[in-house]
């Protein structure tokens, strides 16, 4: 569904959920990272290995350690870095739509009946903004179908005279016109 014209441009929308995500994400990388760098040396603590040109053998931890370490801590960083910017770049696929519904449905709150729960095709959510403008569809059916109702109604009692004991018109007056009153709440 396209949203005629709307775009977000702004990848941080909800900065506070955005940051947990992100760093969530960064942190399984760099303990991930770590700790297969702390497997491969526990691994290698006791094979021992004979360099030429050196006298003896020496374990392999001790040989490639140094080497193994560095390789770890910049595939932390590379990898933190990418997971960091593929999480800003999803948990605004996820967050945008989601607090352009809630302002959406804030206003439906309100009584606006007319709200538009389009999102854009590559954002996430898609099936919850669908439903939503379905919902909304169905609220101004019924809307209208309850206004015509109304209107029949009280178009008759106009007719009649509002054909009751006098005791009992006003009371029927002010029935309709509280009932006017609600249906009048909602905008569409």
């Amino acid at each position: 569904m396209e949203c005629g014209g709307y775009q977000r441009r702004q990848y941080v929308v909800d900065k506070a959920f955005q940051i947990t995500f992100i760093v969530r994400f960064c942190a399984a990388v760099v303990v991930t990272s770590i700790l297969v760098g702390a497997l491969i040396l526990f691994s290698s603590r006791d094979l021992t290995v004979a360099v030429s040109g050196q006298s003896g053998v020496t374990t392999v931890a001790d040989l490639l350690g140094p080497v193994i370490l560095q390789t770890v801590v910049i595939v932390a960083v590379i990898s933190a870095v990418a997971v960091g910017i593929l999480s800003l770049l999803l948990s605004h696929k996820i967050i945008g739509p989601a607090i352009r519904m809630r302002k959406e449905i804030e206003q439906m709150a309100n009584g606006s009946l007319s709200r538009d729960f389009t999102i854009r095709k590559t954002d996430k959510l898609q099936c919850l903004s669908k439903s939503l403008t379905q919902m909304s569809g169905n609220f101004r059916e019924k809307h209208l179908q309850l206004r015509n109702d109304y209107d029949a109604v009280m178009h008759y009692l106009q007719e009649k005279d509002f054909s009751v004991p006098a005791s009992e018109k006003q009371q029927l007056r002010d029935l309709m016109e509280q009932f006017g009153s609600t249906l009048n709440f909602f905008k569409t």
